[in-house]
């Protein structure tokens, strides 16, 4: 099971990219990463992180959802503007 960090500032507490448990680590309440070495987990961590960004888009900010993968087993999920209300976008950014 994952868990959820409030961070208050962008630097996650751990990375389980480098041998520790999987993640989903929240930045803010627009802004969640996904931090996993383990490739049967990243489908299920993503669906939280963007299950969790409905819901604030929902209720604070309607906005689409972008997410952009860093590398295999990270991917930053966050509210944008440049994508439509009810909508999820994938980018690279490698």
């Amino acid at each position: 099971m994952s868990d959820l960090t409030l961070l208050p500032n962008p630097t996650p507490t751990r990375s389980a990219v480098h041998g520790q448990s999987p993640s989903l680590l929240a930045y803010s309440e627009e802004r969640r990463e996904v931090s996993t070495a383990n490739p049967n987990l990243v489908e299920q961590l993503l669906n939280e992180a963007e299950s969790s960004l409905i819901e604030v888009a929902l209720n604070r900010r309607p906005a689409g959802i972008l997410v952009t993968r860093h590398h295999s087993g990270r991917y930053v999920l966050e509210l944008s503007e440049e994508v439509p209300f009810g909508e999820s976008r994938e980018r690279s950014a490698w």
